[in-house]
């Protein structure tokens, strides 16, 4: 015999395994019926089909029913399902009462599915489809991040200095800084691809792990700004100084 329970979930599995085949995953399918997270992901891909296979290789497991808001998830909207039945709704339902009865059709309300989605594998999926960090970006953004060090260098005073930092510094101090700047560029490439000058992020990367008074926070990355403002500071503090021998060093 057929119960709510079981029927709701046929249904929800079946929505979720029609997405990107009879339910088309396109813009509008995705500002309808994907959660902010999902959505600004999806959106930094151009080509929708692009966007169908990074979001349906990343759909999980889980698959529920009468929530209408959620992080990480497709909410596709139901309203009711249909059930064709043969004999009696007494021999062919668990509870007939719970549904609505029209010669062999059966109707049960369901106002929504909501299908999780993997954001680790949906990043990943995104990443794939984007242009590949070239060269010449890792060397644009590191030149915004190396004026701005040298913009915020002091001596023991904390008065500003002159100073070159990538070229008197140790080599293995500024390796170990280039090396942490990529890192933060091609963990955080899925929402600076499309940056019109790199070296303004490079520049805003190094003001905001300093907590100085500017950086991505300060209104003009708008609603990237929290996101990469919380991804800069993970990296702690690394402000270059003058001893008082004229040598420079960095101080986490």
């Amino acid at each position: 015999m057929l119960t709510t329970e079981l029927a709701r979930q046929n249904h929800a599995d079946m929505l979720a395994d029609a997405i990107g085949t009879c339910l088309e995953v396109n813009r509008e399918f995705v500002e309808a019926c994907c959660s902010e997270d999902v959505r600004d992901m999806l959106f930094q891909l151009s080509d929708e089909r692009d966007m169908s296979e990074a979001l349906v290789n990343s759909l999980g497991d889980a698959r529920e029913w009468g929530i209408h808001v959620a992080p990480s998830s497709v909410i596709i909207l139901v309203g009711e399902i249909e059930v064709q039945y043969e004999g009696s709704p007494e021999e062919y339902f668990d509870d007939p009462e719970d549904w609505t009865i029209s010669g062999d059709c059966a109707y049960l309300a369901m106002d929504s599915v909501r299908v999780a989605v993997d954001m680790d594998s949906l990043r990943e999926e995104v990443v794939e489809r984007l242009p590949a960090i070239t060269e010449r970006d890792r060397q644009t953004f590191l030149s915004g991040y190396w004026g701005c060090v040298d913009f915020t260098a002091s001596d023991s005073e904390g008065e500003p200095i002159d100073a070159d930092s990538r070229h008197e510094l140790p080599a293995e101090t500024v390796a170990e800084m280039e090396e942490t700047a990529t890192d933060f560029l091609q963990a955080q490439w899925i929402w600076l691809h499309s940056c019109d000058d790199l070296s303004d992020a490079g520049h805003d990367f190094h003001l905001t792990r300093n907590h100085h008074g500017a950086g991505f926070w300060d209104g003009d990355w708008k609603e990237l700004g929290d996101r990469l403002t919380e991804a800069s500071k993970a990296y702690g503090s690394c402000e270059v100084y003058q001893f008082d021998d004229g040598s420079l060093d960095v101080v986490s």
